[in-house]
């Protein structure tokens, strides 16, 4: 049986990787501006995840496993978790691809590095919340019925 701080631990981390996420960019926006002669500069910039929908729907999926971690303790809570965590990473990919996600590597520059904290926060808080739950599970075993 491990101990407490073990997923709180994850779920600590995991929360600091997605509070971390919300001040570097998911993407890059282009804007056209247009100039003389009708003629447009394109101008990309940095898209950050605190200004996007992705971000907080991020949020919102990963409520019900935080809810399910700290009450849950049987099969159920396990589904919900693993369910509603990865359509919190699949909704990352998908979002972040429609700002303007691409892996460009740390030599020029990840225009969405807050994209891979997002999914690292995802993943620390549902391996928290599962092992929240069997600690919860294992807590009802060793109580005495009354």
């Amino acid at each position: 049986m491990h101990s407490k701080a073990t997923h709180q631990t994850f779920i600590t981390l995991g929360i600091i990787a997605l509070a971390f996420a919300g001040f570097l960019p998911l993407g890059y926006s282009i804007i056209h501006l247009k100039g003389e002669n009708n003629f447009g500069k394109f101008i990309a910039r940095p898209a950050f995840g605190i200004t996007h929908s992705v971000y907080y729907l991020n949020f919102l999926l990963l409520t019900i496993p935080l809810v399910c971690g700290y009450h849950g303790k049987r099969v159920i809570a396990r589904v919900l978790v693993i369910l509603f965590a990865i359509s919190a990473v699949a909704i990352t990919f998908i979002g972040c691809t429609f700002i303007g996600f691409h892996w460009s590597g740390p030599i020029h520059g990840n225009t969405g590095i807050g994209m891979i904290s997002m999914l690292a926060g995802d993943l620390l808080i549902m391996t928290g919340c599962l092992l929240q739950i069997r600690y919860n599970r294992n807590q009802n075993q060793d109580q005495p019925t009354v």
